[in-house]
């Protein structure tokens, strides 16, 4: 497995390169650096497998609704890593208010992207909508109901994005907490999940929407 520091590429451009980077590609006289890393993950296909999910954008930017997914994770990840998760009320202050709201029976839903999207995830699962400290007592490091760990999000059409997950290998893992999230965050239809080798990850942010 390897770490792409993206953080500070500012230039798409360059993303190739960081990734080449990470993987110990070098630079090969003739051959083109996307080509060669794919080629090199392809040769580690036993070493990473990812499962993707594909998720149509109601509306809007597609970089605003991959914020949205990410700070909601990143919420629930840096509670699950200093809060005890065996307490009776988590803190909730780190979460979005959109999403606190929609993941609280009681709140005043604003944001018409979440609406939509409850009963999206409602018609798709056919169960209740989460609340949000259930929702949250998924990132327990003791649960192991929830069988996926972030990966990634890719633009991959004018409207749609692919979320990737590391599910250990498995096509099939409880995602009912995930499709929550990917549905209020603002999706209208989410297929998946899929699971695909790490070059195809590869390929798609090597490769972004538009390029030739």
């Amino acid at each position: 497995m390897w770490f792409v520091d993206l953080v500070p590429v500012t230039d798409p451009g360059r993303v190739g390169a960081a990734v080449a980077a990470a993987v110990g590609v070098g630079e090969q006289p003739g051959r083109d650096t996307d080509d060669a890393v794919l080629a090199a993950l392809a040769d580690h296909r036993a070493l990473l497998v990812l499962a993707a999910f594909t998720v149509d954008v109601a509306d809007g930017s597609l970089e605003v609704y991959a914020q949205r997914v990410r700070r909601v994770l990143s919420a629930a990840l840096h509670l699950a890593c200093t809060a005890e998760l065996d307490d009776e009320d988590l803190p909730a202050d780190e979460f979005p208010d959109w999403f606190t709201a929609i993941s609280t029976r009681e709140g005043e839903v604003h944001e018409t992207f979440a609406r939509d999207g409850r009963t999206a995830y409602m018609n798709r699962s056919g169960g209740d909508p989460w609340s949000l400290q259930n929702w949250i007592y998924r990132f327990d490091p003791a649960e192991d109901s929830r069988g996926w760990e972030f990966w990634d999000v890719v633009p991959v059409g004018p409207s749609r994005v692919r979320v990737w997950v590391d599910s250990w290998e498995e096509s099939f893992f409880g995602s009912v907490d995930l499709l929550w999230l990917l549905y209020t965050a603002g999706a209208s239809h989410v297929e998946g999940p899929e699971v695909r080798e790490a070059s195809a990850w590869a390929s798609e942010i090597l490769r972004p929407v538009g390029a030739s």
